[in-house]
């Protein structure tokens, strides 16, 4: 095949894999309108020249490289999780990325990908973050290691099963806050949150969006954690008066966790008021997350 057909072909195989493979554009090729525009057939048998497995993953026997990209990826989304009524949960991370296009045979099914996938991922010490489908209801599959994210997501082309294998290492000092979370968590049972400021009481300061994404993360790296919110006021004031702010403040925090994706089925929320002051007397004033 020629050069040039090669990068046609690749570029209306991007076309078909997807909203992740949308992000990934490989250098110098075209986009044609679709099918046929395609001078030929993407075949199997051979590797894309250049491009190699990743030493983090096999590839599923009888599969080719058909495309491959290494970069700096800024805001590349990660399929974490999906909400009982399908709504799908990503989250955008940075990082260096190494993007792998493999197609396979018709005879290997696209469940059997994530799968097998997945089997390999926890062999090596992954833990699956999310096994499921995607927004275009395509078996998936995302595990978590360390600092080192990989996501397999699969697809059809011409008949063919197929799927992209992405690798993304995160940053460590991007993990800092999250790593601590679940320090605590796991020493004490529960997370004492600091920086959550609220606006008339029960609406969240637009100051505090930092610490909720750092909320969110840290549950969508414990995806069999359950919690409950726990609103904490200070001393001063009306006894019932803060039972009831508390109650709201917790609410409103589990509020914005749910719409960001986490399970209703893993949050609980309580407001306790002023019945628990920390022993040193300060930031009674509080939100806790309680494993339950």
């Amino acid at each position: 095949m020629k050069a040039v057909s090669k990068f046609l072909v690749l570029g209306c195989f991007l076309i078909c894999c997807g909203s992740l493979a949308a992000q990934v554009t490989p250098p110098n090729s075209k986009r044609p309108g679709g099918k046929e525009a395609l001078p030929e057939k993407i075949k199997l048998g051979e590797d894309e020249p250049g491009c190699k497995d990743s030493a983090l993953l096999a590839r599923i026997p009888g599969c080719s490289i058909i495309q491959c990209d290494n970069k700096e990826a800024d805001g590349l989304d990660i399929q974490v999780g999906a909400s009982p009524d399908g709504t799908i949960q990503k989250e955008a991370m940075d990082g260096t990325a190494e993007i792998i296009y493999y197609l396979c045979p018709a005879r290997i099914t696209l469940p059997q990908i994530v799968k097998l996938s997945d089997g390999t991922l926890s062999k090596s010490g992954y833990k699956t973050v999310f096994y499921g489908k995607d927004g275009d209801d395509f078996p998936i599959v995302t595990g978590l290691k360390d600092n080192q994210w990989v996501q397999i997501s699969t697809y059809m082309y011409d008949g063919n099963s197929a799927y992209i294998q992405t690798a993304l290492k995160v940053p460590l000092e991007n993990q800092a806050n999250t790593d601590a979370m679940a320090e605590e968590m796991a020493k004490t049972g529960r997370v004492v949150l600091q920086g959550l400021a609220f606006d008339n009481d029960d609406q969240l300061s637009a100051d505090s969006e930092k610490i909720l994404t750092d909320i969110d993360a840290f549950l969508v790296r414990q995806p069999d954690l359950r919690i409950r919110v726990e609103g904490h006021a200070g001393a001063a004031g009306d006894r019932a008066a803060n039972m009831t702010a508390s109650q709201r403040q917790a609410s409103a925090v589990a509020t914005w966790l749910l719409s960001h994706g986490i399970e209703k089925s893993r949050i609980s929320i309580q407001g306790m008021g002023d019945t628990k002051p920390l022993p040193d007397g300060t930031k009674n004033s509080r939100i806790e997350l309680v494993k339950f």
